[in-house]
């Protein structure tokens, strides 16, 4: 009514300070005679706090954590493990495991995980709980279901896997062959890398 404004406040800012500012606007408005009605959002105020380090931190987290994983990757495995003397083998290596880390079948596989796990998401049983404070003022209700979801891959992991014999027909069903894991490793936590990146891109993107 009359000069107030409405104003969205940014995350922690309480209600106290949101009412002092309201108040604020209006003996404002007042003062100057306006009548008419204003809108102002403060949509992305600017962060003055942060963790890991601010944005130098994340990013050394995002680009140095994936080439550590396929370091050790590639430095130890069946046949050879890096020593304090041998660092002109690591480098040898280095060529042949760059020619097989990108995989689409293990891209393959790491998206058939991701989406088994949305879906246990979905379908699983769980309480709803109420999410942080959004900017809004708004919080979101969240399906808590991760530790039934664990325990459902565990039993699929350890029975579900579909067995063939020569000629295609189902024989059964067992344990999934974790040995693909170890032998496709490198290759796995590539493919894992460019999902996370690739995922992330998106919803930053369509956060706005």
């Amino acid at each position: 009514p009359g000069g107030e404004r409405d104003i969205v406040g940014p995350p922690g800012r309480d209600r106290s300070t949101m009412v002092s500012t309201r108040s604020n606007v209006k003996k404002d408005d007042d003062a100057s005679g306006s009548t008419g009605s204003h809108s102002v959002e403060v949509l992305a105020p600017k962060s003055t706090e942060y963790e890991f380090g601010g944005p130098p931190g994340a990013l050394a987290v995002m680009v140095f954590l994936p080439l550590v994983v396929c370091v050790l990757a590639i430095g130890c495995d069946s046949d050879y493990c890096l020593g304090p003397d041998a660092p002109a083998e690591l480098l040898k290596r280095v060529p042949a495991a760059l020619s097989q880390a990108l995989s689409l079948e293990a891209m393959g596989v790491v998206i058939a995980w991701m989406a088994f796990q949305a879906l246990l998401q979905i379908l699983l049983p769980g309480p709803w709980e109420k999410g942080t404070v959004l900017r809004t003022g708004e919080r979101l209700s969240y399906k808590i279901n991760g530790h039934l979801a664990f325990w459902v891959s565990m039993v699929v992991m350890g029975h579900a896997w579909p067995r063939f014999d020569a000629q295609g027909s189902l024989k059964g069903f067992g344990p999934v062959p974790m040995a693909y894991i170890y032998d496709h490793y490198l290759e796995l936590a590539v493919a894992t890398a460019v999902f996370s990146y690739g995922l992330s891109a998106y919803l930053y993107a369509t956060s706005f």
